[in-house]
């Protein structure tokens, strides 16, 4: 019994401590004009999807929930965005060669038809994330048809 009020004595004075160590948060309010929608002037009905379902990721200003503050809620959702920026940031799409914004505008499709995106841990606790079959469709199309141009 002395044996597990220890370990959770240690247990919880690491939880403390570690809330010391804060994140960068990925903020910003200018939108670029290399933001793949804006100069795109996708359909605001795909806008509104893509927006609600990827910029918290793959952008560079994220919506971030109440518990983001609390560690180590925070440094798995920094290192989550960092690597979804690094696969596909929306903000900094237009700055990509073209043969690269065709290479992502193709994974986009695969990744949505293949259910692996948004993340199963993104719907979960964001509802804007569960993408119908239709909504999943509309912006599949919208990709497609941004394609025909490379």
């Amino acid at each position: 019994m002395k044996v597990l009020r220890v370990i959770l004595g240690i247990l919880l004075i690491s939880l403390i401590i570690i809330q010391f160590f804060p994140t960068t948060d990925n903020i910003s309010n200018e939108v670029p004009t290399t933001d793949v929608i804006q100069h795109r002037q996708a359909p605001s009905h795909v806008t509104t999807l893509i927006q609600n379902a990827c910029y918290d990721c793959h952008s560079n200003n994220t919506q971030y929930p109440w518990y983001d503050r609390i560690q180590p809620f925070s440094w798995i959702f920094e290192k989550n965005i960092k690597d979804a920026k690094r696969a596909l940031n929306f903000n900094e799409f237009e700055t990509y060669s073209r043969k690269k914004q065709k290479e992502k505008f193709q994974k986009i499709i695969e990744m949505i038809e293949e259910n692996e995106m948004p993340l199963t841990s993104y719907k979960i606790l964001h509802s804007e994330g569960r993408l119908t079959k239709a909504e999943k469709k509309q912006i599949t199309d919208w990709v497609e048809e941004e394609l025909k141009g490379y």
